[in-house]
């Protein structure tokens, strides 16, 4: 591995070679470093580069054996260009296994402050991110998914960007992804602070939001969201002109752009009714999909119910909650495409 004062190394990864670089970003209270790590694998001949972002939120950990499942993968095939890829955007936050990344500064979420206008932890990040890593992309996938105890899948994609052909290749970067759950997002209205957004409405680099993976489940549960990812990827780069190594598609993939969070209003033991659940599950309106239970007077003080009849994105195992924690999904399907 080597620290380098500017992530401008990336370029210089030769053909058929892996690198890791290590950018000090700033220095803690403690005397700490606080540093990004990037992977760089490079393809056999020239071609695009495609960024893969992994860890801002440092509760969200699973991403990071399946990061190391991608790069081995990635690293087996024949292909064009290069893939780079931050497993932790957020060291501090990993550490702490919290979301946030510096509690006390004005945008403690990494992935609400691009591109870091303030010297905050985060806002330094970002702009390292910003200006060091993302010239070099020409489409990125940043992977959000890991808390323990719940399953999340599906694959979001901007569809309000202002150039509209950047919004076009983001939609055929998440169909290509090969995962049947899609979300149709507003992300400029409503996350334009998002290191995803930024990057297609600034940077006009195209990109998605992967969130598959299930934790605290089994480890069947876990592989296939592994699987599922690995192959994610390889389809994207077919789609960017990368490789011609073949991919997964299913059959039909579904697409909404109405998501409801169904998450408790009280804490207790979330009791599932189905465990495990299964992503793209249809449910009905009304359908109990989990209760809240006092874990002091045993009673249920909550049922968890679908809001609409649609396919369901998020589901959970039996664990203790707090109010508004992730527990079910629903996304109603307004379009549907179907592959022969």
């Amino acid at each position: 591995m080597s620290t380098v004062a500017s992530l401008s190394d990336i370029a210089a990864v030769g053909p058929g070679q892996r690198a890791i670089l290590r950018r000090p970003v700033t220095t803690d209270i403690n005397g700490a470093s606080i540093d990004l790590v990037v992977h760089v694998v490079a393809g056999q001949t020239p071609g695009p580069t495609l960024l893969l972002a992994a860890g801002t939120h440092g509760d969200e950990w699973q991403t990071i054996p399946m990061m190391r499942a991608i790069i081995d993968t990635v690293a087996s095939i024949e292909f064009a260009g290069r893939v780079v890829v931050i497993p932790v955007c957020s060291p501090p936050a990993l550490e702490n296994g919290t979301r946030a990344t510096q509690p006390d500064s004005e945008g403690p979420d990494l992935n609400r402050v691009f591109p870091g206008r303030l010297n905050w932890i985060p806002d330094q990040i970002a702009r390292v991110i910003v200006e060091e890593v993302l010239p070099h992309a020409d489409a990125m996938i940043d992977y959000h998914h890991g808390i323990w105890g719940h399953g999340i899948g599906f694959v979001m994609y901007g569809a309000d960007y202002s150039d509209p052909g950047v919004s076009s290749r983001c939609r055929t970067m998440a169909l290509a992804y090969g995962h049947h759950l899609l979300w149709r997002r507003e992300s400029v209205a409503s996350y334009p602070g998002s290191m995803i957004t930024y990057a297609a409405q600034e940077c006009a680099i195209p990109g998605i939001v992967v969130e598959i993976g299930v934790t605290g489940m089994g480890a069947a549960q876990a592989a296939r969201a592994f699987d599922i990812n690995v192959n994610g990827v390889v389809g994207v780069m077919g789609s960017l002109g990368m490789t011609d190594h073949p991919a997964r598609r299913p059959a039909a993939q579904h697409i909404f752009g109405t998501h409801h969070r169904v998450t408790p209003r009280n804490g207790g033991l979330l009791v599932p009714v189905n465990e495990p659940d299964e992503f793209g599950r249809q449910v009905a309106e009304g359908e109990l999909l989990g209760s809240v239970l006092s874990p002091y007077t045993l009673d249920t003080v909550e049922e968890l119910r679908s809001p609409a009849a649609g396919m369901l994105t998020v589901f959970s195992s039996m664990r203790l909650v707090r109010p508004g924690a992730w527990s079910y999904a629903v996304g109603e399907i307004d379009e549907t495409v179907r592959h022969e």
